[in-house]
């Protein structure tokens, strides 16, 4: 198995692995919005992660957890005004921001372990793990930005307080 990182010919960036005559192409983009979803910081084990979901023939009730307890989450978030590139930093709770509340946390994680249990152990060992991290190392700022993009992505639009005033303009 050899991996390389490449330029695809629309501009995007990408993991490419060929193992004998199989090409497996993972956009740096998706790794980044996987690592959001599962919660998975590691890059090289969310790309274990992707593989495992991949082989997994059955999805059902995998992913719609997720996206409900993260979007839950960034509603707080973009009521209170956070821009897409601080969601996954305040995401996480060692910050220790108040949004979004604990709640809100506690459910996402329970639903990323939930599927990550469902997927089972995803591991990138040895030489295969060295050459990811090898691979990846340098390209942080592009994930992290990958990350902030999915989450502005899927972000609910912000709520708008209702007004009890007085309209400016009247039909009368």
């Amino acid at each position: 198995m050899a991996s390389e990182i490449q330029t695809l010919l629309d501009g995007t960036e990408a993991l490419v692995t060929t193992n004998g005559t199989d090409i497996e192409v993972l956009a740096l983009d998706v790794i980044a919005s996987y690592s959001e979803l599962l919660g998975e910081p590691d890059p090289v084990q969310t790309v274990a992660l992707i593989r495992k979901a991949m082989a997994t023939k059955d999805h059902s009730g995998l992913w719609g957890p997720l996206y409900e307890h993260l979007a839950a989450g960034l509603g707080e978030l973009v009521d209170a005004g956070v821009p897409p590139e601080f969601m996954p930093d305040l995401l996480e709770e060692a910050t220790g921001s108040p949004v979004p509340g604990r709640e809100k946390v506690h459910g996402l994680r329970s639903a990323q372990a939930a599927a990550k249990g469902r997927l089972g152990t995803a591991t990138v060992t040895g030489k295969d793990a060295a050459e990811l991290r090898a691979l990846l190392k340098g390209r942080e700022g592009r994930l992290k930005g990958g990350r902030a993009a999915f989450l502005k992505s899927v972000a609910p639009p912000r709520k708008e307080p209702v007004s009890t005033a007085a309209p400016l303009f009247s039909d009368e």
